[in-house]
């Protein structure tokens, strides 16, 4: 329980380096792109395979040729 006589005292903002910041942003839009199952299908798909077309990934993944298309889009996006 707080004592009515203690105020507490709001903390000082954090501050980082831009680099830091930037590298923390890159981060989050990494998780992002990850954080979608279809598109983590994808990624070990390729690393198993190195290149293959849309319609193969389509067929195996049982998506649509848009829902993989878009995916893949977001992917080359993000790097």
């Amino acid at each position: 329980m707080i004592s009515p006589n203690v105020v507490p005292v709001s903390p000082e903002p954090v501050t980082v380096p831009p680099a830091v910041d930037e590298a923390i942003g890159a981060i989050v839009q990494l998780g992002k792109l990850l954080a979608d199952e279809t598109r983590v299908r994808i990624l070990t798909l390729l690393a198993e395979n190195e290149e293959m077309c849309v319609r193969d990934l389509w067929e195996k993944l049982c998506q649509t040729q848009p829902g993989v298309s878009h995916h893949l889009a977001l992917l080359r996006e993000g790097g």
